[in-house]
């Protein structure tokens, strides 16, 4: 529930934008005409309130006890100090128990200058309202901002809770972690120390480029492998970290996780767990720089260097759409970082060993492309993450926008798939191909399958095999109809 205090052109702007995201608001005026006018339009003689903002009872008469948020926008700002000052006394006195349970409201205050700001700041305010800039569509990356800032708030209680309590945290990252999956893993474990509570992070499948290798051994990262632990008797909790379902880490399908962290938008049926932060920014890097700051724990120059990796590897580089959330961080971040250790990584990206090059020679002569795919069959391969590497190698050649890479390991056929479009969700593609035989799945842009051998007639040819893994995922992309059976 949001509180807003007063309602001139400025705070009505604001009043619009959160009735329009359905918002629960409380509005607290101190001009008689002003809230005739609001009840006049519509809103209810419960939600309007007339009264001195800088009275205790008039705050406590609105409920500020319940509110998430509380947005002060009078344009005299000695006003709004005036009613800052009462929020915290408050606090510290009548509502000091929902204080030391973490239960206080983001208070935002509006400003004209630095000056103000750092009024604001010393006076308890979460944060600020720029006058010059709040309009329109800054309405609204500030009501992102104030959402990250309460999910951050409400990690924080659960955080508090585990730590009263034995156990360990383990952090899944999506199977083939990339730059943006391991830097938002170790920002995690960062946060939770901080807060007291033990924590690992988990990987399955393989860490393949060798920029992933050089991010890992560069930030002395300690990785677990799944299969090295078991997720139900060495840890009390899980969290999901860039992904947001099982169907792309090691999570079983049947545990629900403690904690889900993510970037990547996905249908609200399929997502299950306690705490769910899922905000659509360009990284999750993004959403765990902000949770850091919010927090007020200290990002080292290592974990700000790793964040900044994730940050650019998601949006290639910034060429993708970024939020202004995702330039905010981008901003911090960068005073942060060491520079020398994100060169040394990113010189180990922008150089294939010989080995990956050979590889790749491999996989340019099996390419076999159909309308706009491009399939690499690899055949038997000795490690798994050679099949990912491939993957995101021939992303970046000019031809089809989506590359499927495929090789056989183990009694297994391992497959991961890339796409540059839009307008395709590859997780949910190789689901739809696979699930019946395998499983299969992941985000967007990046995915993945695993096929048993036994799935297949003892007696189907390698050709055979390999057309029908072409077959079922054409299929499931629409591109060709399915076989009527006779």
């Amino acid at each position: 529930m949001y509180m807003l205090i007063g309602c001139d052109d400025f705070g009505f702007s604001l009043l619009r934008e959160l009735s329009g995201r359905r918002m629960k608001i409380v509005v607290i005026e101190d001009n008689p005409e002003r809230v005739r006018h609001l009840k006049k339009i519509g809103y209810s003689d419960d939600s309007v309130l007339v009264g001195d903002p800088a009275s205790p009872d008039t705050l406590l008469k609105a409920s500020i006890e319940k509110m998430d948020a509380v947005l002060i926008t009078f344009p005299d700002f000695e006003k709004n100090l005036k009613i800052l000052r009462t929020i915290r006394n408050l606090f510290e006195g009548p509502l000091k128990t929902l204080n030391v349970m973490g239960l206080t409201p983001v208070v935002m205050v509006r400003v004209k200058d630095e000056a103000e700001k750092t009024e604001v700041e010393k006076n308890g305010g979460s944060g600020i309202l720029p006058e010059n800039q709040l309009m329109a569509s800054a309405a609204s990356v500030l009501f992102d901002e104030i959402s990250l800032m309460l999910k951050e708030k409400t990690l924080r209680r659960l955080m508090e809770d585990m730590r009263r309590k034995a156990g360990r945290l383990a952090i899944i990252l999506q199977t083939n972690p990339d730059p943006d999956s391991i830097a938002s893993g170790v920002a995690l474990k960062l946060y939770a120390k901080r807060m007291g509570v033990d924590a690992d992070i988990i990987y399955d499948g393989v860490i393949g480029l060798p920029e992933n290798v050089a991010l890992i051994n560069l930030l002395n990262a300690e990785l677990k492998e799944a299969n090295s632990v078991d997720l139900d008797k060495d840890y009390q909790w899980t969290a999901l970290v860039d992904v947001a379902t099982s169907a792309n880490c090691a999570l079983p399908p049947e545990k629900i996780p403690t904690i889900i962290i993510d970037h990547h938008i996905v249908p609200e049926s399929e997502i299950k767990g306690n705490f769910v932060a899922i905000f659509p920014v360009a990284s999750t890097s993004t959403i765990m720089t902000s949770f850091l700051r919010h927090a007020n724990i200290q990002i080292d120059s290592v974990t700000a260097t790793a964040l900044m990796m994730g940050l650019l590897t998601d949006t290639m580089w910034l060429t993708r759409e970024l939020t202004e959330i995702d330039l905010e961080n981008f901003r911090y971040l960068s005073g942060l970082m060491d520079r020398s250790l994100f060169q040394r990584i990113r010189m180990v990206s922008s150089h294939p060993s010989p080995e990956h090059i050979e590889l790749l020679s491999k996989a340019l002569k099996a390419s076999k492309i159909k309308g706009d795919f491009r399939f690499v069959n690899l055949g038997e391969v000795d490690k798994r993450e050679d099949i990912a590497i491939v993957a995101d190698y021939l992303l970046s050649y000019e031809g089809p926008n989506t590359v499927v890479v495929y090789g056989k390991m183990d009694g297994n056929i391992y497959v991961s798939a890339r796409t540059k479009l839009d307008t395709l969700h590859l997780g949910k593609l190789m689901k739809d191909s696979f699930s019946n035989i395998g499983s299969g799945g992941g985000h967007a842009k990046m995915a993945g399958a695993t096929i048993p051998l036994k799935a297949f007639p003892a007696d189907m040819s390698k050709s055979k095999i390999n057309s029908e893994i072409q077959r079922r995922i054409l299929v499931a992309a629409g591109v060709v109809k399915k076989r009527k059976r006779k």
